[in-house]
């Protein structure tokens, strides 16, 4: 734009004897100024009469210079090219205006108007900050949608806890576990069969005994299967029951008639028994041994692999019909590793029934519990309870320390570990812990003592002599 074409857009009133030079250079500096700002700028004369507009404000209202300069303000109300006039308002009112307003771009803004007077006291010119704060509404919007969330969040939590608080063994405070568990609520008022399928040792038959409690067959028996305990050769006798010579003697199927029969491992049941299972399942009826008269009985069927049945459907080893009978429904316990949020709960949990049980009152310290968290518990939780149990009852300490741990030199505390201790701790324990870590990590990338060594800063027999003490 040229200085003849700017003329008209921000009116002189230049005192005798000024230079219009430096005037026209006063001009130029104030234009760049608003043409340069981050916020929208329209000006207008006292008359309301469009002088100019940046190109933020082009970019937040979608309106072009030509759409605007030039026209009275009034007559862009009108026409709907403005929805709503802070300067016509400014000068009506005769003082700053402030008020909200939303563009074609979709764009919301907040702008001011602030007339400037001259000193007879009229309006001369009104000037229109745009403030774009489309991305502060958006965070805000983002901001009430995650504090709903979050509240729903709680809400359900503290709805969990109230329907675990007869299961304290059900620990739910990870996000993983509480996935499991709803699954587990949409799946315990269906009475259909159910697979629980997870590592050993992650609670899979605790998950089972949660939906029949959930089900409306929860004043009923619930009765435990262990496919593999069952010697192949007594198994019919076990699960069906006898009738001979007028002698009947019920098998555990019919023991939990009006129940739930949970068949834990059920990947390990021979192949014959798995068709009668199958039978159960979508007739209610069985045969006893001796016997060719069917026997209804009216159960729920849970059932629990740490197996992969596709592999052992595709190796014959499961009947591929008894593979789809049971895996209609399936829910998945995930592993400790992956839940770690769980494990203190359960540390805490044990140690408070392993207390009373041998009259104790052990605790563990938050060094010991950060490095039970940070372990990877291949056995899962049997096999935490396992160490717990075993360390309260062998630990000379209270409380127990990381050293104390039976599996202490296999747990690495590394740098996020450490930043949770709140409480103080046993310095000395936690340094020895990255030390090692940082010194078995070095020889298991090099695989020899030398570069190990090296990579650390350290001479092979200080590596050699630091990894056999933190060893002891």
């Amino acid at each position: 734009m040229s200085r003849r074409e700017k003329t008209y857009l921000i009116p002189s009133h230049r005192p005798e004897g000024d230079d219009p030079r430096d005037i026209l250079m006063e001009r130029d500096r104030l234009e760049a100024i608003i043409e340069s700002s981050f916020d929208g700028i329209y000006i207008t004369d006292g008359s309301a009469v469009t002088l100019m507009i940046n190109k933020s404000y082009e970019a937040i209202s979608g309106l072009r210079r030509e759409e605007v300069l030039g026209k009275d303000m009034r007559t862009l109300e009108t026409t709907g090219v403005i929805s709503r006039s802070g300067t016509l308002l400014a000068i009506e009112a005769g003082t700053s205006v402030t008020l909200e307003q939303t563009f074609k771009t979709g764009r919301r803004a907040i702008i001011t108007s602030t007339p400037t007077f001259d000193q007879d006291n009229n309006i001369v010119m009104v000037v229109t900050n745009v403030r774009d704060v489309t991305e502060m509404y958006a965070l805000k919007g983002q901001l009430e949608e995650s504090w709903a969330q979050s509240k729903q969040y709680r809400d359900e939590l503290e709805a969990m806890r109230r329907r675990l608080g007869s299961r304290p063994d059900l620990i739910a405070v990870d996000a993983a576990t509480i996935a499991t568990i709803r699954t587990a609520d949409k799946l315990a008022p269906l009475d259909a069969t159910v697979l629980i399928v997870g590592e050993r040792g992650v609670g899979k038959s605790t998950v089972a005994k949660y939906i029949h409690s959930k089900s409306a067959r929860k004043k009923g028996k619930f009765v435990t299967v262990s496919c593999g305990a069952i010697p192949p050769e007594t198994m019919n006798e076990e699960l069906f029951g006898v009738a001979r010579d007028g002698e009947v003697r019920p098998g555990l199927f019919e023991t939990g008639s009006g129940g739930t029969i949970f068949l834990n491992e059920v990947g390990e049941l021979p192949p014959d028994i798995q068709m009668k299972v199958c039978r159960l399942i979508h007739e209610k009826t069985i045969t006893r041994v001796g016997s060719p008269d069917p026997v209804r009985v009216d159960a729920r069927v849970l059932a629990s692999t740490s197996h992969d049945l596709e592999q052992l459907t595709a190796e014959k080893k499961l009947q591929e019909e008894f593979y789809y009978c049971l895996n209609a429904l399936p829910v998945e316990v995930p592993p400790l590793r992956r839940r770690r949020e769980d494990i203190i709960p359960f540390v805490q949990f044990f140690a408070s029934e392993l207390n009373k049980k041998y009259n104790m009152k052990k605790k563990f310290s938050q060094t010991a519990l950060l490095g039970l968290k940070s372990y990877d518990w291949p056995g899962n939780v049997r096999e935490l309870h396992n160490v717990v149990e075993r360390t309260i009852v062998l630990s000379g300490r209270n409380p127990i320390e990381l050293e104390d741990l039976p599996i202490s030199d296999e747990i690495r505390l590394e740098e996020e570990d450490l930043a949770e201790l709140t409480e103080p701790v046993d310095l000395r324990a936690i340094l020895r812990q990255v030390e090692r870590s940082y010194l078995d990590r070095a020889y298991a990338r090099f695989g020899n003592v030398r570069d190990a060594a090296k990579s650390l800063g350290l001479d092979p027999s200080t590596f050699v002599r630091r990894r056999k003490r933190d060893a002891q």
